[in-house]
């Protein structure tokens, strides 16, 4: 969605870096917490 709506066609035409690394972390740490808080430990 971020690569067609910000008009960077085909997918990667711009040069991965820093902050595209740190918002991937992100996002994974993110979704790791959230599933940590939804589900209980078994």
């Amino acid at each position: 969605v971020v690569d067609y709506g910000f008009g960077y066609h085909p997918p990667l035409l711009y040069e991965p870096g820093p902050v595209l690394a740190g918002a991937t972390l992100a996002l994974a740490v993110g979704a790791v917490a959230l599933a940590s808080r939804s589900f209980r430990r078994l």
